[in-house]
């Protein structure tokens, strides 16, 4: 029936998708998105939250390589479900089809109370954001639980730029708000990013009654990446 690629078949399909044996549901599934009928999507959608695992995943790898503005819409649309679970199946879905128009919902989603769904959102913005998004991944940071994950695409995205030195403004911010392990996070990233402003915030940190904060400043003045920081 998939390989048929006739439309009026997709009922038919959809209620075996929907019931049965996992092999069977995972076929039906597979052969939904060869008929590339769009009406298929909100049972895919659907299916992500599956209680089994290999037929969740099928609705996924299926979400993923659908063709058409129309999935990608419905990709979007998964960001803002209540179940963080299939928000981060969502996330990993826009990744893949490298939906970058997701940007400003990734955003939100790295502002998540959820730690998985907002380290995945991180992952994602660093490799899709620019220096533009930098300000309001800098303020989910300084709330998010997942700060490995936003200290790499921060370090990801800086590292993109032609004059890294450009990413000091946006992030500057921040560090005069940060406490705890995003401000820690934030005098790393300006290690890598060099220049005369990161070097005097970062000289200034290294003065700090704070000592996980003053050892953080004193080690990215070590690392710094040029001469500007021996004396």
């Amino acid at each position: 029936l998939g390989y048929r690629g006739d439309a009026t078949a997709a009922p038919a399909l959809v209620a075996l998708a929907q019931s049965g044996s996992a092999n069977r549901r995972i076929a039906a599934i597979q052969s939904l998105v060869q008929l590339r009928n769009s009406s298929s999507l909100p049972v895919l959608a659907a299916l992500l939250k599956d209680p089994e695992p290999t037929v969740s995943g099928a609705a996924l790898t299926g979400l993923t390589g659908f063709p058409g503005k129309e999935a990608d819409a419905a990709v979007v649309a998964l960001l803002h479900e209540s179940d963080a679970g299939v928000r981060v199946k969502a996330i990993e879905a826009v990744r893949q089809r490298r939906i970058t128009a997701a940007v400003p919902a990734l955003l939100k989603a790295a502002g998540d109370a959820d730690a998985g769904v907002a380290g995945a959102g991180f992952k994602v913005l660093g490799e899709f954001a620019g220096v533009a998004e930098l300000p309001g991944m800098v303020d989910a940071l300084c709330q998010t639980k997942a700060v490995p994950a936003a200290e790499s695409a921060l370090s990801a995205i800086c590292a993109r730029q032609s004059d890294a030195t450009i990413c000091a403004d946006p992030l500057l911010p921040g560090l005069a708000k940060a406490q705890g392990e995003p401000k820690l996070a934030l005098l790393r990233v300006l290690g890598t990013v060099g220049g005369p402003k990161a070097l005097g915030a970062v000289r200034a940190a290294a003065a700090d009654s704070d000592p996980s904060v003053k050892e953080t400043a004193l080690r990215a003045l070590c690392d710094w990446p040029t001469v500007e920081a021996l004396a």
